[in-house]
């Protein structure tokens, strides 16, 4: 299987170019509602690591002296990009848009939503949303973003672009934020060996393998670069199993090769 990621890379470079800031959100105790994709507000990130799996993208934001990052996941459907912001080592958030160009199965499954509102929506859904819990309405650059406050607590942010729901995003309300304890950063991988291994958490192999195009993706090689290469056998160790990825960069010809750790995920011990 080709791992050229051409149209993949671009389109997922632009998102990431266009992502909202952190909003400085998100009112009072731990919210009653479980999750949104899976994903648990308040939360450690080692505990989201533990469930989830690493993330595919790590992007690190330094404001008041305060360092926050973003962790990039697809979701189960493959069809939206969920970046989690984490503060002290705590999930304070998830912005959801997306995916630029999903397959055909993916494209007709259920979409990421909240207060009943899905990505994709008309924008006249956000304009049914009760007047009484907008906190606030801006309108910059054609996007205009409408912030609710939900029953449980939270924050609700819909970005209106072109008439159509493009980003969702649901923080922890500033009390709430304050309230969460410094943790420790968890130890990621760089896939760079097979000792470190990215460790993917998916549903199907067909997700693990997007979700590996996706990892490639959204790590360039030299000036911005492509990977291009091949998959290699499937790598079995102690009852574990894994995926290598053999590429080269398409600007100085560099090679190097992915690991991505696949134990436990249907389909995986089958190879790709």
């Amino acid at each position: 299987m080709r791992l050229s990621t051409t149209a993949f890379h671009l389109a997922l470079a632009v998102t990431l170019l266009v992502m909202p800031a952190t909003a400085q959100s998100p009112s009072q105790s731990p919210p009653p509602q479980s999750d949104i994709e899976g994903i648990v507000l308040g939360e450690s990130a080692s505990a989201l690591i533990a469930r989830l799996g690493e993330p595919l993208l790590v992007r690190v934001q330094v404001s008041g002296g305060v360092s926050e990052s973003d962790y990039l996941y697809i979701n189960s459907y493959g069809n939206a990009l969920l970046f989690v912001h984490i503060l002290r080592g705590n999930v304070a958030g998830v912005s959801m848009k997306l995916v630029p160009s999903p397959s055909p199965s993916a494209a007709n499954a259920p979409v990421p939503s909240a207060l009943g509102i899905g990505l994709g929506d008309p924008a006249s859904e956000i304009e049914a949303l009760p007047k009484n819990e907008l906190i606030s309405l801006n309108a910059s650059e054609g996007d205009v973003v409408s912030t609710y406050r939900g029953q449980n607590n939270w924050e609700y942010m819909f970005t209106n672009t072109d008439d159509k729901v493009a980003w969702i995003e649901v923080y922890l309300m500033p009390s709430a934020l304050k309230k969460l304890p410094s943790l420790p950063d968890p130890t990621l991988h760089d896939g760079k060996s097979l000792a470190n291994a990215i460790a993917l958490v998916a549903p199907s192999e067909k997700i693990a393998v997007q979700a590996e195009y996706t990892y490639v993706a959204a790590h360039p090689c030299t000036d911005n670069g492509e990977w291009h290469g091949t998959r290699a056998p499937v790598i079995r160790r102690s009852g574990r199993t894994y995926d290598e990825l053999l590429a080269r960069c398409s600007t100085d010809g560099t090679r190097r090769s992915f690991y991505f750790e696949t134990t436990g995920i249907p389909g995986a011990i089958r190879g790709l």
